[in-house]
């Protein structure tokens, strides 16, 4: 499914868009256009402004602060040598294209990042392998203890695709 966008309006340097989201609208100001809204891909700013919005994650911030709160995992837990981040999700989403939410979609979005090896690869870098325990369970398996693990899942670029709407290239 391809989104279309068309420029709003313009004036004094700053452009709005709307992007169609299937029966939707969402409309944003930028001063620049955005290069993709594809999360696996971009590391443009313009381009973040409008992704944060368009993708929920497993976590996310709540509000302004840095604490973390339940996204997409309704709840998390660590191994004790914190070599292992076990997540456990919603149940009963499906995304904008019908696709069912699950852990085989939280595996092929990461399996995608890693493949395409761009920008946004490199925050998960501590992530050694994505395991499907069963439907509704993600296991990550880290190189090494890493402490802020956790707050990069709440990242633009531990934003959750469709597996129904991209390829892995």
């Amino acid at each position: 499914m391809k989104s279309k966008s068309m420029v709003v309006n313009r004036c004094c340097g700053v452009g709005f868009r709307a992007w169609s989201l299937g029966g939707g609208c969402a409309c944003h100001g930028v001063t620049a256009e955005p290069e993709t809204l594809d999360p696996h891909i971009t590391v443009d700013n313009n381009s973040w402004r409008a992704i944060y919005y368009c993708y929920d994650r497993l976590v996310e911030y709540a509000g302004e602060s840095t604490k973390l709160r339940s996204g997409l995992a309704e709840s998390w837990e660590f191994s004790d040598d914190g070599l292992t981040h076990t997540f456990h999700l919603r149940k009963g989403i499906s995304f904008i294209d019908g696709t069912p939410f699950n852990a085989e979609a939280v595996k092929f979005n990461f399996d995608r990042l890693f493949a395409i090896g761009k920008g946004p690869a490199g925050t998960f870098e501590f992530i050694k392998s994505v395991e499907v325990v069963d439907e509704y369970t993600v296991k990550f398996t880290l190189h090494a203890p890493f402490a802020p693990a956790l707050s990069a899942f709440a990242t633009d670029q531990g934003c959750i695709v469709s597996p129904g709407g991209w390829s892995t290239r």
